[in-house]
């Protein structure tokens, strides 16, 4: 066994500040950083756990997996361990110990194992495997789930938070709330989705999820949708705080195309622009000299308001109060009150808001869009509709990324070549990602009007025949598992059928 390089052994100690950079770059693009990473240093370090993890590919362009990473704290602590035990590290250690995860080593066998496995020197092992522990730790919850700060955190690194004790948090449908597992964009994106009249005040940097709003909104029935942007605390930093409609929409053109927004969201902003153009849909922003720094979300069914902003922070990370009236309620038209009152003072932002959509999109070389589309077929998001999210999210244990990452690059595959070869080391979970593949190309088959002259065969080897039968029960799919014994057997009273069936198969 070849030893493991350096860089292929975190030393990025705190995962919550890497799970921050994960999902900043997934929102806003690689090249856009919290302000927390600001040290260079320190920085690569945090670069180089992502593309251990497989979070980020060799340019840093943030894959599928990143943009998965659940809100749960249960489920992100095993999702970091799934990718940990996948990475190269993991495999070595686990190889070397005997070990069915990293999370059944030993905290003390951790150095003498980066000894066995590693080219590091004696001083480098006994730092990486300090921050192997504390990943360890974070993955178990044994530290509350925050992360250890440790020796190499920049000088710009939160410290860490006060213990919370366990508390019972208030009924999220009435105080919207980030805390406890419970997410304010749960109960506004429901609200949201009723087909009638639907009014949003919120600040500017809610950009990229309102345009992801406008753009998956269901307008059959033909109600308006009503967008207020107002200001952001940081405006006070441009030349005068009393901003005029000119002037904000100014400010929000010019954090837009600075910051950028996520390549992912390009076919987004196409639709939300289309919608814009087919659909009752107004927007407006903040006027002058007063400016607006409410947010509220009103629909027919409820109406929420408090500190969430409409982004991934406010709507499921940070601590925020809220609170929400259902229809019926008095103070449910008194909050419908005061958001028309807002919307009345807004100032018409519809055209100079097609114009920053416009400017988002803008041209790219021949050698941009060919990178855009390598990261398209190996993120392989758009394959995720041909196996239902809702079934992914519920199998226990859960696929790992990479494994989810090999179907969606699979199923391209044999779309375009028919045919795929599904290469991996042993342990790494191939048959199951193969039943799940078989699954994926079954219902790509049945949705192109195919699937009644579908006869697949699946052929295994004897050992792993019954492994076979049961992810493919998991899947769905009922099908017959073939040993291939009878193959080498031109007398078996099987092999003619069996090869029967596969010159069979398309």
């Amino acid at each position: 066994m070849s030893l493991l390089p350096s860089n292929l052994i975190p030393q990025a100690n705190s995962l919550n500040r890497l799970v921050e950079l994960a999902r900043h770059i997934a929102i806003h693009g690689a090249t856009s950083l919290p302000d927390s990473f600001r040290d260079s240093r320190d920085l690569a370090y945090y670069r180089s756990a992502l593309r251990l993890l497989g979070w980020v590919d060799d340019q840093g362009i943030p894959t599928s997996c990143t943009h998965q990473l659940p809100d749960d704290p249960a489920e992100l602590r095993a999702t970091v361990l799934q990718a940990l035990d996948a990475s190269p590290l993991g495999q070595a250690c686990r190889d070397h110990g005997g070990l069915a995860t990293l999370a059944d080593a030993d905290p003390d066998d951790l150095e003498p194992m980066l000894a066995a496995v590693s080219t590091l020197s004696a001083s480098t092992r006994a730092r990486r495997a300090s921050t192997l522990r504390q990943w360890l730790a974070w993955c178990a919850g044994a530290d509350g789930g925050r992360g250890s700060g440790g020796d190499q955190l920049g000088l710009f690194a939160p410290k860490p938070e006060p213990e919370v004790p366990a508390r019972a948090w208030p009924d999220p449908t009435q105080l919207p709330h980030n805390e406890g597992g419970a997410r304010v964009g749960k109960v506004v994106d429901a609200d949201l989705s009723d087909p009638g009249e639907v009014l949003v005040v919120t600040g500017y940097a809610s950009l990229d999820r309102v345009v992801r709003f406008l753009a998956t909104r269901n307008y059959d029935a033909g109600s308006p949708v009503r967008i207020l942007f107002g200001n952001e605390p940081f405006a006070s930093r441009r030349d005068s705080t009393h901003l005029s409609g000119d002037r904000l929409a100014d400010e929000v053109r010019d954090y837009w195309l600075q910051r950028g927004i996520s390549v992912l969201l390009a076919a987004d902003v196409v639709a939300a622009r289309d919608a814009m153009e087919r659909h009752p849909v107004e927007v407006r922003a903040a006027p002058s000299p007063r400016g607006i720094h409410a947010k509220m979300f009103c629909s027919d069914l409820g109406v929420t308001l408090g500190s969430s902003n409409f982004t991934a922070n406010g709507m499921g990370r940070q601590s925020e109060a809220n609170a929400r009236f259902e229809a019926g309620d008095p103070r449910f038209e008194e909050a419908r009150e005061l958001a028309e009152g807002l919307w009345d003072r807004g100032i018409d932002y519809r055209d100079e808001f097609l114009a920053l959509l416009e400017s988002l999109l803008q041209a790219v070389t021949w050698q941009e869009a060919l990178a855009r589309a390598c990261a398209e077929v190996l993120e392989g998001e758009w394959a995720r509709q041909y196996v239902p999210p809702d079934e992914l999210e519920a199998l226990e244990p859960p696929l790992w990324p990479h494994q989810i990452q090999g179907i969606s690059q699979a199923v391209w595959i044999l779309h375009n070549l028919g045919s795929v070869l599904v290469a991996d080391a042993t342990g790494s979970g191939k048959t199951r990602m193969g039943a799940w593949l078989l699954r994926a190309a079954y219902d790509r088959q049945v949705r192109s009007g195919r699937g009644r002259r579908l006869q697949p065969v699946v052929v295994a080897p004897p050992a792993v025949v019954g492994s076979w039968s049961s992810w493919l029960q998991e899947c769905g799919l009922r099908w017959k598992v073939d040993s291939h014994g009878p193959l080498s057997n031109k007398r078996s009273l099987a092999f003619a059928e069996l090869v029967k069936a596969i010159t069979e198969t398309e």
